[in-house]
């Protein structure tokens, strides 16, 4: 593996590490909406960063992979994996996916945008390890 692959992967295990961290560090805000029903659930930005936590652990187990993968191919699989969970990762919390609160002055906000830069780091780091994958590029 070329020093190029090791940092790139090294920063790829950093920002899926980080995205595991962000929602315990900055956690959602904890308020509660009452249903039709008349029962109390959590808004919408609790679900959004449960899934944010679970492609965090997938992202840190992909990257993780990269530094057991032997061959090239696999390592340009796994950084369009990356890649993939990146743009995945962007999109939650958008108001047409799952989303976050209406509140902008919820902790969620804080919370949301150090999640898109983790995804966008995942995105590029991703799309580097990709695109330094000979095969892939003939």
């Amino acid at each position: 593996m070329s020093r190029s692959w090791k940092i790139t992967s090294a920063l790829a295990l950093i920002a899926g590490l980080a995205l595991l961290v962000i929602p315990r560090l900055w956690p959602a805000c904890g308020m509660m909406v009452r249903t039709a029903s008349g029962g109390m659930v959590p808004m919408r930005c609790f679900y959004s960063f449960q899934a944010e936590f679970l492609l965090g652990l997938v992202a840190l187990l992909v990257s993780g992979a990269l530094f057991c993968s032997l061959g090239t191919e696999a390592r340009g699989v796994l950084g369009f994996v990356l890649t993939l969970l990146g743009i995945i990762i962007v999109i939650i919390p958008q108001s047409w996916v799952i989303g976050i609160c209406a509140d902008p002055d919820a902790p969620c906000h804080m919370t949301r945008a150090l999640t898109l830069g983790g995804g966008t780091a995942l995105f590029l780091t991703g799309g580097i390890l990709s695109h330094l994958n000979p095969s892939l590029a003939s």
